[in-house]
């Protein structure tokens, strides 16, 4: 079941800069969460991530990856920096349209991504992806993903996702383009094998803690 370009819910001709945020709510109350970075940081991190291939644990046909600590390394944690703050952000307008928590006004939070791991990896043609799951955790309780596409075959490639209800799986397959980053649950099953061409994606493991922002009186804040 494909997701189409004009899930976009906001303004999708805003400049490049801007994120793009959208939401989608797949059967079995799973959340993806989807955003944008600039074309220009995709293409430095894929140049200055180039020399930390590592000899990794990868199972992945015709695949190489950086290390799993990716955003330790000096030369690239700026530049994982800008895609963190971008994440945190989507994240953080997420939880302001939330219903149930704006219904009595609108809380100031604090939003604080914890990265367990994150890497670089280059796919070449006829690679696949086999359907595969990050970890155990539910979403916005203990741990997310996060795909970023730093390149993509010809103008899009599709991630697929596998939700499981009711002991059935259904498939929902998503159009990304270079820059769109997805945010999801870490136990969502989800795999890609459309990579007639090269792609290049930048994934991270992490676990998201949100505060409501209180002021010396123990008072929370209202925006």
């Amino acid at each position: 079941m494909p997701i189409e370009r004009d899930w976009y819910e906001h303004q999708k001709h805003s400049m490049t800069n801007r994120i793009i945020f959208s939401t989608l709510e797949l059967p079995g109350k799973t959340t993806i969460l989807k955003g944008h970075i600039p074309s220009d940081l995709c293409d430095e991190l894929e140049e200055k991530a180039r020399p930390f291939v590592e000899d990794v644990n990868c199972n992945l046909k015709n695949t190489e990856r950086t290390g799993w600590r990716l955003f330790q390394h000096e030369e690239l944690a700026p530049l994982f920096q800008k895609v963190a703050d971008r994440v945190t952000e989507t994240i953080l307008s997420y939880f302001k349209r939330s219903p149930a928590i704006t219904m009595e006004g609108k809380p100031a939070f604090e939003v604080n991504c914890e990265y367990v791991n994150a890497w670089v990896a280059w796919y070449s043609k006829d690679s696949f992806v086999q359907p595969h799951v990050h970890g155990s955790g539910d979403m916005f309780c203990i741990e997310y993903s996060l795909s970023t596409y730093l390149k993509v075959p010809k103008d899009y490639t599709e991630l697929t996702f596998s939700p499981c209800v009711n002991n059935m799986v259904e498939n929902f397959s998503i159009e990304v383009r270079k820059g769109d980053f997805l945010i999801f649950p870490s136990n969502l099953m989800h795999y890609t094998n459309d990579c007639e061409e090269g792609r290049v994606i930048l994934s991270a493991n992490f676990i998201v803690n949100i505060t409501r922002l209180k002021n010396e009186n123990g008072q929370e804040i209202k925006e």
